[in-house]
Parts: C-alpha cells; sequence; structure tokens
C-alpha cells in the first residue's frame, strides 16, 4: 500500500496473548553497513511502549537517468539493533512503513523490500515486508508493508535480543523515460511482545 501523504496507519487487529505495551526496552546499541546507509547516516529511536522502532536514514537514495551509472539504480542497507528488554518476553516484526521521496515518471517501478532477521535465533530472514511504487509520482511519499501473520517471534532470551533489518531499493524506469529519483527517509517498525 502507498499513496502521496497523508495517509492514516493501518490498524493492527488484537491478540489475547499479546501485549498492548511493554515498559522497560531500550536500544543498546546500533550499526549499519551499505550503499545504502554508510556509518553514521542512520539514526535510530524506540517508543516508550516498545512497540514502535524509528530508523532514520540520511544516504539511502536510488537515482535512474541516461548519464547516472547503473549502479545508482539499487542500493542496499542492513541495520544491527541490539534491545535490553525485561526478562521472560519476546517480539515479532508486525508491519513497517517507508517515509521518503520520489520523483517517478509514469511506469517507474521502485518496490522497497525488508527482510528481518533475530541474531540471537538460527536461520532466517524470520520477517519480510513490502512495498512496491509504481507510476507517476512526484513528491513525499508513505506506504505500510506487511509481515506474514505467522513470521517468527524472537527467542526468548533473558533480557536481550539482536534486530537486524535489511532494506533494498530497486529503481527502473521505462525506456525514454524522464531520470527518477526515489529516497527512502525514514522506516517505521512495528513490533508486538509476547510473554514467553
Amino acid at each position: 500500500m502507498l499513496s502521496l501523504l497523508p495517509m492514516a496507519f493501518l490498524t493492527l487487529g488484537t491478540t489475547a496473548a499479546l501485549l498492548p505495551r511493554i515498559d522497560g526496552v531500550k536500544i543498546l546499541s546500533a550499526s549499519s553497513t551499505g550503499p545504502g546507509c554508510p556509518s553514521g547516516s542512520i539514526r535510530e529511536t524506540l517508543s516508550s511502549s516498545g512497540e514502535v522502532l524509528l530508523i532514520g536514514y540520511s544516504a539511502f537514495q536510488a537515482y535512474s537517468g541516461n548519464s547516472i551509472p547503473a549502479t545508482e539504480a539499487s542500493k542496499d542497507c542492513t541495520v544491527n539493533i541490539q534491545l535490553s528488554h525485561p526478562s521472560g518476553y519476546q517480539f515479532r516484526v508486525v508491519e513497517s512503513t517507508y517515509r521518503g521521496y520520489a520523483a517517478l515518471d509514469a511506469g517507474a517501478k521502485a518496490p522497497i523490500s525488508s527482510s528481518y532477521r533475530f541474531t540471537n535465533t538460527d536461520g532466517g530472514p524470520h520477517a519480510k515486508t513490502e512495498v512496491q511504487p509504481a507510476g507517476a509520482l512526484n513528491g513525499v511519499y508513505k506506504g505500510t508493508g506487511k509481515s506474514a501473520e505467522n513470521s517468527a517471534f524472537s527467542a526468548c532470551s533473558p533480557d536481550k535480543a539482536g534486530l537486524e533489518v535489511s532494506s533494498k531499493l530497486s529503481l527502473t524506469r521505462p525506456a525514454g523515460g524522464k531520470d527518477s529519483e526515489f529516497g527512502l527517509d525514514d522506516q517505521e517498525i512495528r513490533l508486538v511482545w509476547r510473554k514467553c
């Protein structure tokens, strides 16, 4: 789902086993790698309820045009975040809302995808979200992608959890189309918690 601003957030369904909020969740550390988020180019905040993790980007842009190198049309970024939380809880990723600026010609496509992996849990990815902007856009955009309802919860660790967020922008434009630009300014990741 994608539109120009404004757009209301989706309302999440409720499940008896899930908690409306959890106090005491904090970010211990964060780091980033990749051409879309060189070191020092991200900022991260966590709501007091532990439900919303916001990652801000200052260098996550893709460009496509006749005189622009093809490598500029695709950018990726991996963010590693370490969280501390009360003992006996675990969480999963429910959805991700993407916001940024787009200058897309008619026929252009600019999908944004993210995969999420708990670094203290084997395997992965443990959740995925995606939005698929396409067509003529010129201005600020906002889109929300939901993870699968059966996406995994983090391991029931005593009081810490690691979350790896890997995101990618891919910009394509039609033959003969105008130069296009697509940037991700921030990503709002919604989490749900439950007792182990």
